[in-house]
């Protein structure tokens, strides 16, 4: 099964490591997973401070934030979700753009 998924076989790549990202529990445990980490969301707060930090100072000028706030809920608290999208929107001022990426989400 390891070969059919692309997972490097220990024997052959001493010292890798692979970490595998899944909302289901039971996709860890089938493929016996070392370690389990539950990774919760963050709440509103956290995101948005996170969302703020990815996309720079665009993110807070008066005429961006109230969307880009929506735009930040819109990630539904996923860290690599808020941090993909605040990047793609870091120095984007035109109030349009942030109009498409809300319809996008």
């Amino acid at each position: 099964m390891h070969d059919a998924l692309g997972v490097p076989q220990p024997e052959v790549h001493i010292g890798s490591k692979i970490i595998l990202t899944s909302r289901s529990l039971e996709i860890c445990r089938e493929m016996k997973t070392d370690e389990e980490v539950k990774v919760d969301v963050l709440n509103d707060e956290k995101a948005w401070q996170l969302f703020s930090r990815s996309a720079g100072k665009v993110a807070t000028l008066k005429h961006i934030e109230p969307l880009a706030r929506v735009v930040a809920r819109e990630c539904s608290g996923l860290p690599l979700a808020i941090s993909t999208v605040g990047t793609a929107m870091r120095g984007k001022t035109m109030i349009e753009l942030w109009k498409d990426a809300l319809n996008e989400l």
